[in-house]
């Protein structure tokens, strides 16, 4: 799993390079939790999380825009620009959801289940990425995971993309022109296995369908973007996420002007 690194400064001078007069300046939120599911038990719930966010360099009104909108999309807490704040409301509410479900299985069933089964965790990096100073893009990265009982766990990223102009978010109406949908799924299925390391690994067959729609999930960089699609999006769990890079040159008739 990707592991995100606090090093403010350094964090500064790559990712908001952008000519801006003025930088953000971050730091990272970090919490490790383990909640027992009740007193004595040896089964509990695991929470980390290490999150990036701004703490000042650029207008307050600028800093509550940028950590509202990581605040909603890493934690799902809405209206809440302090991100340590909205990190707790969410461990909070993960733990009580825990013991709610796994007590209550507990209680209601006469089956022996597996120790295991009651050792939940979840894993939240967020951090600011890649991104594209020519063209005003920054992107930020969140990365969770969770196991909630079950064969398995789930996993995930989902990006957000600021214009660095105006720390507003840049969404795929927003950066494409209108009737986008047609042309960029052409484009998404003829690059589908360009992020693919293993040659064997592509084939037809491991798509659900024989088009892939944009989902609004994407990264930026100096090469262009890369669509992010988590696992049971377009393919099964076993195929992981899988990300399509699509080259500037080739977005550019789609772009808005």
């Amino acid at each position: 799993m990707k592991r995100f690194i606090a090093i403010p400064a350094l964090i500064a001078l790559l990712f908001f390079a952008v000519g801006c007069q003025r930088e953000p300046q971050t730091d990272v939120y970090v919490d490790e939790t383990a909640a027992p599911l009740k007193e004595g038990s040896d089964a509990a719930f695991t929470y980390t999380a290490r999150v990036e966010y701004v703490t000042g360099g650029v207008p307050q009104a600028t800093v509550e825009k940028i950590n509202g909108a990581i605040a909603e999309t890493t934690f799902g807490v809405k209206d809440l620009a302090d991100v340590p704040a909205a990190a707790v409301k969410a461990r909070e509410e993960a733990v009580k959801g825990y013991r709610e479900a796994c007590l209550d299985m507990l209680k209601n069933t006469q089956d022996e289940i597996p120790a295991y089964f009651f050792n939940w965790t979840s894993d939240i990096q967020g951090g600011f990425e890649t991104a594209c100073p020519a063209r005003h893009l920054q992107t930020y990265l969140v990365h969770a995971s969770d196991y909630s009982g079950g064969a398995h766990g789930m996993f995930g990223d989902l990006a957000i993309i600021f214009d660095t102009r105006t720390w507003d978010i840049v969404t795929e109406e927003t950066l494409f022109s209108d009737d986008y949908v047609a042309p960029l799924s052409e484009l998404l299925w003829a690059h589908r296995f360009d992020g693919f390391e293993n040659p064997e690994a592509q084939s037809d067959d491991l798509f659900f369908a024989s088009e892939i729609a944009p989902n609004g999930n994407f990264t930026t960089g100096e090469e262009g973007i890369t669509y992010v699609f988590n696992p049971y999006e377009i393919a099964p769990y076993a195929s992981g996420i899988i990300r399509i890079p699509l080259p500037w040159n080739e977005l550019e008739p789609l772009l808005r002007k």
